[in-house]
């Protein structure tokens, strides 16, 4: 461990676990700081922001900030960042299908830059999906309530980003 100088750690279940803290966590976390090491955390949970993860963490007595906190929600805003300043989504909607945590941090990507738009989030939860599509596309044609839903999984991509655009050492 002498050489190590970064620590990644997962969040949910290895720093607290429903709120609570895992026993010695913080004095861990406090340990590694004290001798020099840079501490960061990882998370799948889009469902918190950065400033709440810190929050949390402040209630059992670990330190972070939130450029410290790396959540999928701040990595899909940070690829669609990427992807708009590609001019990739000039003019395009992003449909947010989360809570509001993501849906706040992926908003204001398409506020910063100004090339597209989002909806959907919390407040499309008891939409139906023809609801939600006649939103995103008004002029479809056929009408989304004539239109099957898909009966495949969507092929997805995944992409190799720094952390938050610095050099971990």
């Amino acid at each position: 461990m002498e050489g190590m100088r970064t620590f990644l750690f997962d969040i949910d279940g290895v720093i607290h676990n429903g709120g609570t803290e895992i026993p010695g966590a913080a004095r861990a976390l406090a340990a590694l700081r004290g001798s020099g090491r840079q501490v960061l955390f990882l998370t799948n949970n889009a469902t918190k922001t950065p400033e709440d993860v810190v929050a949390l963490f402040a209630s059992f007595g670990a330190e972070a900030t939130p450029d410290e906190v790396m959540t999928s929600a701040v990595a899909a805003a940070d690829y669609l960042r990427a992807a708009g300043q590609e001019g990739r989504l000039v003019g395009k909607q992003v449909y947010v299908v989360g809570m509001r945590a993501l849906q706040n941090i992926v908003a204001s990507v398409g506020d910063e830059l100004g090339t597209f738009s989002t909806f959907g989030g919390e407040d499309d939860a008891p939409k139906g999906r023809a609801d939600v599509v006649q939103e995103f596309n008004p002029s479809l044609s056929p009408p989304p309530e004539d239109v099957p839903p898909p009966r495949s999984a969507p092929t997805t991509t995944s992409t190799t980003t720094s952390w938050r655009g610095r050099r971990t050492t």
